[in-house]
């Protein structure tokens, strides 16, 4: 997916789904959870088992969930994730070769960044969006301090965002927030509710969206 067409799309839909998990087992049921959910961005992180093949798997999805492949650490597996058909990259740091590259191949890379550098460092390599991690001591007020002096900055908090929260990431300026464990984990997949994972995703999404349409970003 190209990096200003991934942008356009995660600023209308504000969610990405990060998934990691000790075995490539459930991600179907998964995905179709968040898929009938609403959810429209899935990252499945690189040390998720079988995770790429499950990917390479699922070609085009015909109900437009766009599967990425995170924790993208080094060059080797950013192309073995491209080779299996991700269609954006997530890192956990900011790589500005890595993100230009990308934006050259027309593949949307997320890097992900803490400081004040770090973020205008992705900014500035044209990052279409910056994942703020990890955040899950810091809050939503850090959110607001960061926009403070880099108003445009695409941030995506990700740690510690669950449906009651996410809100106020959204309220404090972020243009979308990732979640994970919360969601996702081992311990949830083992109880098979899927019906329940469905509908905790979709009230996620309801109120990301009824934050954002409160917020001009």
């Amino acid at each position: 997916m190209k990096s200003t067409i991934f942008a356009e799309e995660f600023r209308r839909t504000g969610v990405v789904l990060v998934v990691r998990l000790s075995s490539s087992a459930h991600l179907d049921q998964v995905a179709q959870a968040a898929s009938d959910a609403g959810v429209r961005f899935m990252e499945v992180t690189s040390n998720t088992p079988g995770g790429m093949d499950w990917i390479r798997s699922q070609g085009e999805r015909s109900d437009g969930l766009v599967l990425g492949v995170g924790t993208v650490t080094d060059d080797a597996t950013a192309d073995a994730a491209l080779d299996a058909g991700a269609e954006f990259l997530v890192a956990p740091h900011v790589d500005a070769e890595a993100i230009r590259a990308a934006i050259a191949r027309d593949v949307a890379y997320v890097p992900g960044a803490l400081t004040p550098t770090e973020v205008l460092e992705a900014v500035r390599a044209g990052a279409p969006a910056v994942k703020l991690f990890p955040l899950t001591q810091l809050g939503a007020g850090y959110v607001r301090d960061l926009l403070g002096p880099y108003p445009e900055a695409p941030l995506v908090p990700i740690g510690g965002i669950t449906e009651e929260n996410a809100a106020t990431f959204i309220e404090a300026g972020a243009v979308g927030v990732g979640v994970g464990a919360a969601f996702v984990s081992d311990a949830i997949v083992a109880e098979g509710d899927w019906g329940r994972m469905r509908d905790r995703f979709a009230e996620l999404l309801e109120r990301v969206s009824t934050a954002k349409s409160k917020n001009i970003r």
